[in-house]
């Protein structure tokens, strides 16, 4: 028999056992700590939200090394469990909490696309975006590295196929896989890049902003905040 994965999810009328709050130690720029903290306005829990800045180096601090030796963020501790990895972060609070399939389905074919572009994004989309961001926000380069950016619009180019005619990254209906990559490609505004010559990317991302009701909180408003401490 089949594997029914809503066997494990809530039901509408349960409620989440009574405990302390799910620690969440991130940084706001961080894409992978604002793919997480979409994913818990999508499941509509709170989170006990800890700051931890990576450019003053609070992620090497050994009250931290000692909750996460990879000293990476996002991180979360829930009544014993130390998890840390966004996607698995994601998955873990989806299963945790979520009352239906919508973020992940049930479906073998529609959750192997969600799961194709988590994959994706971890593999190719993430880094490319990441790569190109950061050596010129730290001031390693005065100028975007040309050789990186093409890896990037090659990215961009695999991901422009992957939307085709969905209105979402797999298929026609948000899920986990539009947050974690909705996160990677927002910090491209660390550095006001433009994305051009994608429209299905530009048309999704537009969608994004339109109809998430805490875009602003989670994305723009955090790196507009830390570009204007920059200046």
């Amino acid at each position: 028999m089949p594997f029914d994965c809503l066997s494990c999810l809530r039901k509408p009328n349960s409620t989440v056992p009574m405990g302390d709050a799910i620690d969440f130690y991130y940084w706001t720029v961080s894409s992978p700590s604002r793919a997480v903290l979409m994913t818990a306005k999508e499941l509509g829990i709170n989170l006990n939200l800890i700051k931890v800045d990576l450019m003053t180096e609070e992620h090497l601090k050994p009250e931290f090394v000692k909750i996460n030796f990879m000293h990476t963020l996002p991180t979360i501790v829930d009544n014993g469990l130390t998890l840390w990895e966004s996607r698995a972060i994601m998955l873990y609070l989806y299963q945790k909490f979520a009352k239906s399939d919508r973020l992940y389905p049930c479906d073998p074919q529609r959750r192997a696309l969600v799961d194709r572009m988590l994959y994706f994004d971890m593999g190719t989309l993430y880094s490319a975006a990441h790569d190109l961001v950061f050596p010129k926000l730290l001031g390693q380069l005065t100028e975007i590295d040309t050789d990186q950016e093409n890896k990037l619009k090659e990215a961009l180019g695999y991901f422009e196929q992957f939307i085709g005619d969905n209105k979402y990254v797999a298929g026609n209906s948000l899920t986990l896989a539009d947050l974690s990559v909705l996160g990677s490609l927002t910090v491209l505004d660390l550095i006001d890049y433009k994305i051009e010559g994608f429209p299905k990317i530009q048309s999704w991302l537009e969608r994004m902003e339109r109809e998430l009701p805490y875009y602003n909180e989670v994305n723009k408003d955090p790196i507009e905040e830390f570009k204007a401490s920059r200046k």
